[in-house]
């Protein structure tokens, strides 16, 4: 007797949208409330400890401008959210099932390993040429943006090295686990390429909060997407993400004149490595489709 079961009695086990889109909003909502417990725990402490003149708002705001500047402010703002998202990343690998690691694409890149190399310097190119584009925009800075620029330019010595670097791997592991390896592979089960990696860049600029980060981050999110789906590893993501931070926050240290506009990008070496890792970023554009485009023929 015949056992194929009629259409209307198969089940699709393929990850809903909205589910994924609900993990996130759930994460959006836990980075703000673990970063405002965290923050509002060291600030108390600090407060208390410096006393209190009974201006709440005003030392509370005068606090965190200081503590940035501080070590201790450097890990309050970048662990506690990328403990959440790797939280929230490893669980919902674990409930869907199949393994973590393959489930979040932590699995060796299909690419070799030269295109791997131009990969990182396609992210350098794509960095420094919207760093220049932002400076050509002549925006003001918003407080988010300055914190930032604060926090990174307040160490010197072998800790501006420490701090350079944490920004690049604690951010570019925690955020590509699960925008790449858990929401992007998700919503790649359901939508087309190019679908599911744009709607996981705008999950991902919009974690960012501040709407001038978002617009900064947008591209930056996309060409990750990119690079994941192109490589079929979340890994090449993660290692693109940290070069992409080290370079920018290497690049605003060396040559402190980028952030007063485009005239920072005239030091006689820059135009230079703009002109080479923008080449780069041109060649790994089609080498990485033609690479994803061998991968597909081969499954199919």
């Amino acid at each position: 007797m015949d056992q194929t079961p009629l259409p209307e009695q198969v089940t699709d086990s393929r990850p809903r949208v909205w589910l994924t889109l609900a993990t996130f909003l759930g994460l959006f909502a836990s980075i703000f409330v673990v970063s405002a417990l965290v923050l509002g725990v060291v600030l108390a402490v600090q407060m208390v400890g410096g006393g209190d003149d009974g201006n709440a708002v005003g030392n509370a705001s005068e606090a965190i401008a200081e503590l940035v500047k501080t070590r201790l402010g450097l890990h309050v703002m970048i662990l506690p959210p990328g403990i959440v998202l790797i939280v929230f990343a490893v669980i919902g690998a674990a409930l869907t099932g199949g393994g973590i690691k393959k489930r979040l694409g932590l699995v060796r890149p299909k690419i070799a390993p030269g295109l791997f190399l131009l990969a990182l310097l396609g992210t350098m190119g794509l960095c420094i040429w919207e760093m220049w584009f932002l400076s050509w925009l002549e925006l003001e800075p918003s407080a988010q943006m300055e914190m930032m620029s604060t926090m990174f330019t307040s160490h010197e010595g072998w800790f501006a090295i420490y701090a350079m670097i944490l920004a690049g791997l604690a951010p570019g592991l925690a955020e590509e686990l699960f925008f790449r390896g858990y929401v992007q592979r998700r919503l790649l089960t359901r939508l087309s390429a190019p679908a599911g990696i744009g709607l996981a860049s705008i999950t991902f600029a919009l974690m960012h909060f501040d709407p001038q980060h978002i617009m900064a981050v947008f591209p930056i999110g996309v060409w990750l997407g990119f690079v994941a789906w192109a490589s079929r590893s979340t890994w090449t993501a993660i290692a693109c993400h940290a070069a992409n931070n080290i370079f920018a926050i290497g690049i605003t240290l060396a040559v402190p004149a980028l952030e007063s506009g485009t005239d920072g990008f005239r030091v006689s070496w820059l135009p230079y490595l703009m002109g080479f890792t923008g080449v780069a970023f041109l060649i790994a554009v089609p080498a990485l489709l033609r690479a994803a485009s061998g991968q597909q023929l081969s499954q199919s």
